[in-house]
């Protein structure tokens, strides 16, 4: 409404958006292309890849829907299998945020970099972390105790949160870090995977060549990775109950992390 001769809806034509977006920022124009996950990413994938990150151009792809978030819309509306498409390419940085004041920083961030980035999104409406210890380099430290540590990403963090904190009352410790820039990666991911024990990826994705693949990477030192399965997902329903069906809702992500400490 504000700026109206700046928006401009294509209509059901992601590779045209993308083509269109990539003519706009060669001449110039800071561009933001917005869409559902599934649409902006798989559909158009080819143009994300040659007409925007082969030629560096700084486009920002934001996407909505995550992991389940429109669950109840079905398969061709789930978000699980983004990160093994985008992480791979060359010259993209990933953000992945669970807060929306952590969001609304990323995208101010990705704006002043003159390079492509992808931002992707859950629909948790004011999402923020109950506590914080440290947060800063595209990461956020929500606990620091123990030998055992979880990394997770996105909408999921918050869920994480709540099951390293109720494990905390029973005895068992877990550091965790919400990795909100996945790409680049900070020094502090590999800091503290350095001097743990236990490595855990915590994920609303296919931990094959997802979050938790990309992390196997980066370190000599092997990681367990909690994520939904390498399936078609044939249930359909509200993110709550797809999460509890998959295992990753709070008494999964508890009952998956004690039988890892075991």
């Amino acid at each position: 409404n504000k700026f109206p001769d700046r928006f401009y809806n294509v209509g059901i034509a992601e590779q045209a958006l993308v083509g269109i977006a990539a003519g706009l920022a060669k001449e110039g124009k800071r561009v933001v292309v917005y869409s559902i996950l599934p649409f902006l990413i798989y559909r158009p994938y080819e143009q994300i890849l040659l007409d925007v990150c082969y030629h560096e151009l700084p486009v920002i792809f934001v996407s909505s829907g995550t992991g389940f978030s429109y669950g109840s819309d079905a398969v061709s509306h789930y978000g699980l299998t983004d990160l093994s498409l985008i992480l791979p390419i060359p010259n993209i940085a990933v953000y992945s945020p669970a807060e929306s004041a952590e969001a609304a920083f990323f995208i101010e961030e990705a704006l002043k970099n003159n390079k492509p980035a992808y931002i992707r999104l859950g629909k948790t409406k004011n999402s923020a972390f109950q506590s914080k210890i440290y947060g800063d380099d595209g990461i956020t430290i929500l606990e620091d105790c123990g030998e055992n540590i979880v990394f997770s990403t996105g909408d999921i963090s918050l869920i994480v949160e709540k099951a390293v904190h109720q494990l905390k009352k029973e005895g068992i410790l877990f550091s965790h870090i919400h990795v909100g820039k996945i790409k680049p990666l900070s020094s502090k991911v590999y800091s503290y995977a350095e001097k743990s024990q236990l490595i855990v990826s915590i994920e609303e994705h296919q931990p094959v060549f997802g979050f938790g693949s990309f992390l196997s990477g980066k370190f000599n030192k092997k990681i367990y990775r909690i994520g939904v399965d390498n399936i078609f997902e044939r249930k359909v329903g509200e993110r709550d109950y797809m999460l509890k069906n998959t295992r990753l809702d709070l008494d999964g992500i508890c009952n998956n992390l004690k039988f890892l400490v075991r």
